[in-house]
């Protein structure tokens, strides 16, 4: 059986008419610009032109499997229900982890759906953070 991570290597190598892995390695920056524009609009600001590939396999996952979309409708309605909650408490709320709502908070901002609102400490971590509220 395949490794996730090894399989989405090999499916993209399929997509993208290379070789094998070793191709897409060789070839990191080719294959980073072909996935950024397949996906431009939705990948903008999820990953660093120094990240490695494996970052930019990753955001076009979440890109074609609707992830990235409900992740940030998740973001958004945290944000509406509960409103100058910091990243932490929003997750704490909503019942997720791993950073979800979190990484998803800059794009709902850049999206002018989102803004920080202020700063105070944390419920959740004790340490001083910004705060969000959705812009509607």
């Amino acid at each position: 059986m395949l490794l996730p991570a090894y399989a989405a290597l090999v499916a993209a190598a399929a997509r993208y008419g290379r070789g094998g892995t070793d191709a897409i390695l060789k070839d990191g920056a080719m294959l980073q610009a072909e996935i950024f524009d397949r996906h431009r609009d939705q990948l903008v600001g999820m990953q660093r032109t120094s990240d490695p590939d494996t970052s930019y396999l990753a955001a076009e996952f979440m890109a074609s499997s609707g992830k990235l979309r409900a992740d940030r409708a998740l973001a958004l309605e945290a944000v509406r229900r509960h409103p100058h909650y910091t990243a932490s408490e929003l997750e704490h709320a909503m019942g997720v982890r791993d950073g979800k709502i979190r990484k998803r908070l800059a794009e709902l901002a850049k999206e002018e759906l989102a803004v920080a609102s202020g700063r105070r400490i944390c419920g959740v971590t004790g340490r001083d953070c910004q705060t969000w509220e959705s812009v509607e």
